[in-house]
């Protein structure tokens, strides 16, 4: 690490590809170099920032030369820390949970400092209480279930698996009813799914999911497995949702430099046919 530092303080920016690898025999995509190893823990000890990237591949030098001046670089204390949290993901969700606001943050006292925020932000009125049926309890801020409702977009919303919405399971199972699971981790004859389905939001509801495979040589995208969640089956054969659906899968099939779209199965099964009928009208109408 001290090397890397002394390095790129002397020469300037560097990537990971630039320093020769000392191992041989690895393991994987996953097993870096140690040349990567360093870097990485420089970056997140703060001695080093990402100065852009060219690709994947991240360009680091040192935090002096990338971070403007006029930030502060004090660390902040667990109460400052606690109300930036809280803020922002008020900002970013509008509804929060003591359990979700601290995912997979382990700093000392955090949660027992969020629980006296959320405590002592009640007193003053700017935050109220909601309990679900289930018993789970989420904090929005006062008024807010008396504004009006935004005009939701009636695009159908092909989403990654990390993206903010449904990376917090047990946040989007309790407010949407919709149990989400990447199941590349999951091990091939428990998967349901698909290897790397991908969660489809329609309006201000998640209606489904979808396992897809691009097939480069042919430009061909085939959606393997398409499922249509049962809470939304009923309202699912209209008109208005097949089209949605049909120039989400347009924009998505041209994202991944495709010509054509293929599906292989749906559940329901009575989906199948309105879909393929309005697919071939896609690219031979």
């Amino acid at each position: 690490m001290a090397e890397l530092l002394d390095r790129i303080r002397k020469e300037g920016p560097l990537r990971s590809r630039d320093v020769e690898a000392t191992t041989t025999n690895r393991a994987g995509w996953w097993d870096w170099k140690p040349a990567k190893k360093a870097l990485e823990q420089l970056f997140m000890e703060g001695d080093l920032m990402v100065k852009d990237r060219v690709g994947f591949q991240k360009n680091y030098d040192l935090t002096e030369r990338v971070l403007p001046n006029n930030v502060s670089t004090v660390m902040p204390s667990v109460e400052e820390f606690a109300a930036h949290m809280l803020d922002q993901q008020l900002r970013c969700h509008g509804v929060v949970s003591l359990k979700g606001i601290t995912y997979l943050r382990r700093q000392t006292g955090l949660r027992q400092t969020m629980k006296e925020l959320l405590k002592e932000r009640m007193a003053q009125g700017s935050l109220e209480q909601v309990q679900l049926s289930n018993g789970e309890v989420f904090f929005i801020e006062t008024g807010a279930l008396e504004r009006r409702l935004p005009i939701v977009s009636k695009r159908l919303l092909i989403l990654s698996p990390f993206d903010n919405s449904v990376i917090q399971r047990d946040r989007l199972k309790n407010l949407f009813q919709y149990d989400y699971q990447i199941e590349c981790y999951v091990p091939e004859p428990k998967r349901q799914y698909g290897y790397f389905s991908l969660p489809l939001l329609y309006q201000d509801r998640f209606i489904g999911r979808m396992d897809c495979k691009a097939h480069r040589k042919e430009r061909r995208l085939e959606i393997k497995f398409l499922h249509i969640e049962s809470l939304f089956e009923e309202n699912a054969l209209t008109d208005e949702f097949l089209q949605a659906f049909v120039s989400g899968i347009k924009l998505f099939n041209s994202f991944q430099q495709c010509d054509s779209v293929t599906l292989t199965s749906v559940e329901p099964k009575r989906f199948a046919q309105p879909l393929r009928n309005l697919f071939v009208q896609m690219y031979l109408g």
